[in-house]
């Protein structure tokens, strides 16, 4: 098939699964979970492989929808055969430039059930992964064991978008083994909203448990909302890892709770290579026979929260073994959540994301947390009648305005919600605490004139049957349609969250929000 047939005969590609849009990239969407090569991508017949050789088969960046549920790797490297790189089996080899989006990282799982890495990047190809789980990855070639769940040789761009890594295994009997999570060479790494976590060597020398970072040229990586935590290796860097140099920022990163028992540096090892930025980050509680980071210092911008060996000297860091984190939890990313009392509330400085790794809006308090997650502050309650608290007052004659209660715990806790432009619409994903019902409206501020004005995009309601994840779609009217069109990047928005528990009353939450693609 190809691309002056899709762009001709809209009829033609709309039978075979995929959209054509205007500037002549195309769609293809995944319509089994099955692993399968028997033929085309159709819309009635169109496994993730043959989606990925769909896009292998263009020239310009196609993108790859994947529906909810796990999408399974079953195809097999045939014995006492070298992988290929064909995309004909074991796993999916990249060799154009694409995007594959999911339906939310909780929702949709690539996951490998043969022994290979998860996802190749051909040297040339670049790779944007969205909304989507990577696990499963077991990769023993010997020679060659780089990457258990991502391995880029593109040495292009690998963009991860709220993605969680996890879960991977290495075994490098005959060779190093370089990289559990991730094994990135060259070109340049951009991570925001990510999640690297229980990516683990079991064979021969390991290295680089989270990610490995290296290549020719002059390769970066940035680091935004990213939580590194319970990788493995038995030698050096078991959260990062570098064997060239790479300039790299880390910012609003948490890197805690890896281990490199018979080595060095469980945190970040650096090698003596490159320049690592790091600010308003946590990197501590790593387990090796050293400390959290060796080799050559990083360098302080401030804000950070760690280890003495990570060079944590600016001002405004903090030294300290104990950084004052809750579990692991967070859906659909999960995040380490700063205690009450920890040194890394309010601690960062600079310029901080709209957002955490999950989407709770920063800051909270006076200043921005460090690390990948931002501590929720219960909202003040407005007494019954509009007063001011303590005031004793009864608010207006007219009593005022309803009473928005303080959530209760399981929303006091940490609300939170992913919010995502799609086509037309803006999908809201929540944790519903209990079963019960929804109602948001998302709203800005636009100025008309000398005055400012509230206007509202859209709004939607969904019931949701148990505790658990929880989708609602927005649809915006005429305005927020107009508003929509004219914003080509991320979209802010104030989201207004009603939630209505079975048999009891409303809990009201106001969050500033960005919707991203």
């Amino acid at each position: 098939m190809t691309r002056p047939l899709r762009m001709v005969l809209p009829l033609a590609a709309a039978l075979l699964g995929i959209a054509a849009p205007g500037a002549g990239a195309a769609t293809f969407t995944v319509t089994k979970l099955g692993d399968g090569r028997d033929g085309a991508c159709t819309a009635a017949d169109c496994s993730l492989r043959e989606a990925v050789d769909a896009a292998n088969g263009t020239v310009l960046p196609d993108e790859i929808v994947l529906p909810t549920g796990v999408a399974t790797l079953t195809l097999a490297n045939a014995p006492s055969t070298a992988p290929e790189d064909s995309n004909v089996e074991g796993d999916l080899d990249v060799s154009r430039d694409v995007t594959i989006r999911g339906a939310g990282a909780a929702a949709s799982t690539i996951q490998s059930l043969v022994q290979d890495r998860v996802l190749h990047v051909l040297p040339g190809a670049s790779l944007t992964l969205r909304d989507l789980t990577v696990a499963g990855g077991d990769v023993d070639y010997g020679s060659s064991a780089y990457g258990g769940g991502i391995y880029d040789q593109g040495g292009a761009d690998l963009v991860l978008e709220r993605v969680v890594v996890r879960d991977n295994v290495l075994r490098g009997a005959a060779a190093p083994a370089l990289g559990a999570g991730i094994n990135k060479e060259g070109g340049h790494l951009v991570a925001r909203d990510v999640t690297i976590r229980d990516n683990k060597w079991v064979q021969g020398s390991g290295y680089g448990g989270g990610l490995m970072l290296g290549g020719s040229g002059s390769p970066k990586a940035d680091l935004t909302n990213v939580t590194i935590t319970g990788n493995v290796v038995n030698f050096h860097g078991a959260g990062i890892m570098y064997n060239s140099a790479v300039l790299t920022t880390l910012t609003h990163v948490t890197i805690v709770g890896n281990s490199a028992p018979y080595g060095y540096d469980a945190g970040v090892s650096t090698a003596d290579v490159g320049t690592v930025h790091v600010r308003s980050s946590i990197i501590a509680a790593n387990t090796a026979l050293s400390a959290d980071c060796g080799d050559s210092p990083l360098v302080s911008d401030g804000g950070n929260v760690g280890s003495a060996s990570c060079g944590f000297a600016a001002p405004a860091d903090v030294v300290t073994a104990a950084p004052g984190l809750g579990p692991i939890t967070g859906d659909p990313i999960p995040v380490f959540e700063p205690l009450a009392g920890s040194p890394a509330l309010d601690r960062a400085v600079g310029a901080c994301p709209a957002g955490d790794a999950r989407g709770v809006a920063r800051p909270q308090g006076p200043a921005c947390d460090a690390g990948a997650a931002e501590r929720p502050v219960a909202p003040v309650p407005t007494p019954a009648g509009g007063g001011t608290p303590g005031s004793g007052g009864t608010g207006s004659p007219a009593g005022g305005g309803p009473s928005v209660p303080v959530p209760p715990p399981a929303l006091r806790a940490g609300f939170a919600a992913v919010v995502t432009r799609k086509g037309g619409v803006i999908v809201v994903t929540l944790r519903s605490p209990a079963a019960g019902r929804w109602s948001l409206r998302a709203t800005y501020r636009a100025r008309s004139g000398r005055k400012t004005k509230t206007i509202t995009y859209g709004a939607g309601a969904r019931s949701a049957a148990a505790a658990g994840t929880t989708t609602v779609t927005l649809r915006p009217g005429k305005t927020g349609k107009a508003r929509l069109r004219r914003s080509s990047g991320r979209l802010k928005l104030v989201l207004r969250a009603a939630f209505t528990p079975k048999g009891g009353k409303a809990v009201i939450v106001t969050r500033s929000v960005t919707a991203r693609r």
